[in-house]
């Protein structure tokens, strides 16, 4: 795919993924402005705890879908029995994992956390990780049949959409920090429906046979590895705020989750990108089209290094604009938020090398390279924080980002002159 056909594919999902996060913003300013930093600090680990459960309902499917489905082609037989095939396999893990998690509730918040007033907002997350679970798979499959602007409108805009009305209406009625969780859960319902309803007109209007071409155990054996990769690319992504979590207070986590929001949205193009890109990487490699396939992955990095260092720009600039409409308390992170854009800009300049090993059969290099960072970034982070707090970990952050980003380039130069020196 040529740079410009890229690039127009990526600036829809680009487009959608800023508006998502502007929206994302907006919830979090809401909850900072109305309840504070302390309040926003134990959002942040209920929902980061209530990602965590979802990954690992979902066993790796959502990566393995997108890799099964775009070798299909045009083939709905295929897709809707893989389809039906995922849902029966993270009906029984999400209320399996739901149920785990309702039930230690209370030994997290009181004994891990050392906060009670977490309780209640990881219970009221974990009843909808089933349906939540459920809304990732249909997502999977609207990304892999390459419907950018539907996956878009669904994966980053309706859940903050309909959670800000519900919240804003809720809010007249009465104040309560309860009201952050009941909305968002309300929303995460919503937009499964949607979802379904999509799903449904796409792949079930037509009177087809189901074709069940692929074995439960087969389809596991792909998505497991997968599986590893997400779940400890979460562990390196969610460490510092744990981290703080365990050894610090809600407050300062609330602090430092505005300044990761913040320097994330470097990674837009990165983001957008890997929407675009996986299924192509899988295609092509099926195909054994290795020179296309470079060639993909070296417009795709251009896109991500440019959208980033842009944003990092405007972020240096106007840092302590941006952190004012927090709050005024949140000035003080404005130093962390540097180092964490020195992060992002290691991140985003390496381009979607993770994703393309994923889509070609070396997800166990990726899963090396995780478990190593993450260990190091764990230690690190660990002794850091005890002197030097917010800024150690961020640091840990950044160190840890440069190490898996000069590891992935390192093996991704490898894997192409390896597996594909007789590019076509």
């Amino acid at each position: 795919m040529y740079f410009f056909s890229l690039l127009k594919l990526s600036n829809i999902a680009l487009i959608f993924k800023i508006t998502g996060v502007a929206l994302g913003f907006l919830f979090s300013l809401l909850i900072a402005n109305k309840y504070g930093p302390s309040v926003l600090g134990v959002y942040t680990l209920a929902l980061n705890l209530f990602h965590i459960a979802v990954t690992l309902s979902l066993v790796g499917l959502d990566t393995a879908l997108v890799k099964y489905i775009a070798s299909f082609g045009k083939d709905l037989n295929k897709t809707r029995g893989l389809h039906k095939k995922s849902l029966a396999i993270t009906a029984i893990t999400s209320v399996s994992i739901s149920f785990f998690l309702y039930q230690s509730a209370g030994y997290i918040s009181l004994y891990i956390f050392k906060n009670i007033d977490l309780k209640l907002f990881i219970e009221m997350f974990s009843i909808v990780i089933l349906p939540f679970t459920f809304l990732k798979v249909n997502l999977s499959i609207v990304r892999a049949c390459r419907k950018t602007l539907q996956y878009s409108l669904l994966e980053y805009v309706s859940v903050f959409v309909f959670a800000i009305i519900i919240f804003l209406l809720l809010e007249i009625n009465r104040n309560n920090s309860i009201n952050i969780v009941t909305s968002q859960v309300t929303a995460y319902f919503i937009t499964l429906i949607i979802s379904l309803i999509y799903i449904y007109k796409s792949i079930y209007r037509e009177n087809l046979k189901i074709s069940n071409n692929i074995e439960s155990l087969a389809l596991l054996k792909t998505s497991l590895p997968m599986l590893m990769v997400t779940s400890i690319s979460m562990v390196v992504a969610w460490t510092d705020i744990f981290i703080l979590g365990i050894f610090k207070d809600d407050y300062t986590v609330g602090l430092y989750s505005v300044a990761i929001k913040i320097s994330t949205t470097m990674s837009f193009g990165l983001m957008a990108i890997n929407v675009v890109v996986a299924p192509l990487f899988s295609k092509e490699f099926a195909n054994k089209k290795y020179r296309k396939l470079i060639k993909l992955l070296s417009n795709a990095t251009k896109i991500s290094a440019f959208f980033g260092i842009f944003i990092g720009v405007l972020l240096l600039l106007f840092s302590d604009m941006i952190l004012s409409f927090f709050g005024s308390e949140f000035i003080a992170v404005k130093d962390v938020l540097y180092i964490l854009i020195v992060s992002q800009i290691f991140n985003t300049a390496s381009g979607p090398i993770f994703m393309f090993m994923n889509m070609t059969g070396h997800h166990s290099i990726v899963l090396k390279i995780y478990g190593f960072v993450s260990i190091v970034n764990g230690l690190m982070s660990y002794v850091f924080v005890i002197n030097y707090g917010m800024a150690g970990v961020a640091i840990a952050t950044c160190i840890s980002s440069l190490l898996q980003q000069v590891l992935g380039l390192f093996f991704k130069n490898r894997v192409i002159k390896i597996d594909m020196t007789h590019a076509n």
